[in-house]
């Protein structure tokens, strides 16, 4: 019996309806005065922005935007013809016990419809959310993993940097064409898996120029190897974090992910450095003329490195975003 109570039967009285209606603001000099806004069934629900909002107490229809000429009853009527109170023949007081139990019925089934409709919208909010969150996970899984395996390939192939031989007047010397890796240089057909180390190199066989080039040279085959193994953990931690739906651990792994991106930056571009010192280095020992035949260019190793340097970018930004929508989704009073 609890459809029956007070506070669930009291609007259906004049006098409880006219009460809501403090700070309506249209006055008696208009059609939609607050009596007659009362007597057609509506109560006043203002908001901070519309203070003109209406709302019947019985089929929930809410109507704002009103002008002075609007005539209550006739716009209740158009926009709510299904509203059994409007189309009420006599006075709520008049109604049999019967009569008035079977309006309440009518009542609560415009309640639960509402309620209802409010639920599902709510669902469908929080349902778009977790879609959002989980393809942008997803695809920051997708670009985490190329970017694992394009660093990879990089690392473990020697198109890092090419040098070409001019065919022009070229019969008369040895093709000394070659393309080099990290680790080793590829000339001719053969593999010269030791002409790059500079750890064990004798040091005090070098200029200084030379031994800058080393300790760079270092550097990279340092910080490109850490980057690919933090890239390994940030896997991991990706696919926990994305499982947990946490907005911090999702947060911490794209700072990770910026980490690594930072380091594939760092090493790609001392490499970039090195080279264009090494070329300047060599120029210097045997002069312009020693190289007029001699085209050099950075491969497709690189590129790869590249690649994988904006795909780590990309699965950092694409997980800050997921992290966001988790944060949305988990503050949001649906997900309660």
């Amino acid at each position: 019996m609890e459809h029956f109570n007070e506070g669930n039967i009291k609007m259906f009285f004049y006098e409880n309806r006219l009460k809501t209606f403090e700070g309506w603001p249209f006055d008696a000099d208009c059609a939609c005065t607050p009596q007659n806004m009362a007597k057609a069934g509506f109560i006043h629900t203002p908001s901070e922005n519309s203070p003109d909002i209406a709302m019947c107490f019985f089929c929930l229809k809410e109507l704002e935007g009103w002008e002075p000429e609007d005539d209550p009853e006739k716009e209740h009527k158009s926009h709510s013809p299904s509203c059994h109170f409007i189309t009420l023949k006599k006075k709520v007081e008049e109604l049999t016990v019967e009569e008035f139990v079977k309006l309440q019925k009518e009542r609560q089934k415009f309640i639960t419809n509402k309620a209802c409709k409010e639920a599902i919208t709510k669902f469908e909010e929080a349902a778009k959310l977790r879609r959002g969150e989980i393809i942008k996970t997803g695809m920051a899984g997708i670009c985490g993993t190329l970017s694992f395996a394009f660093l990879a390939a990089s690392l473990g192939t020697e198109y890092w940097y090419i040098i070409e031989m001019n065919p022009v007047n070229m019969s008369d010397l040895e093709d000394i064409s070659s393309h080099s890796g990290l680790w080793s240089i590829n000339e001719g057909g053969k593999m010269y898996a030791d002409s790059i180390d500079s750890f064990t190199a004798d040091y005090s066989r070098y200029s200084e120029t030379e031994l800058r080039m080393l300790n760079m040279h270092s550097a990279i085959v340092v910080v490109l190897p850490l980057s690919l193994v933090l890239l390994l953990f940030g896997g991991i931690c990706g696919l926990v974090s994305s499982l947990a739906r946490s907005p911090v651990l999702l947060t911490g792994t794209a700072s990770y992910f910026f980490v690594c991106s930072l380091l594939t930056l760092c090493g790609v571009s001392l490499y970039i450095i090195y080279s264009y010192l090494a070329l300047a280095e060599t120029e210097r020992l045997v002069g312009p003329e020693g190289l007029a035949y001699i085209h050099t260019s950075f491969g497709w190793s690189l590129g790869l490195a590249w690649l994988s340097y904006s795909l780590e970018l990309l699965s950092g930004i694409l997980l800050l975003i997921a992290a966001r929508m988790a944060k949305l989704q988990h503050s949001s009073p649906t997900m309660a």
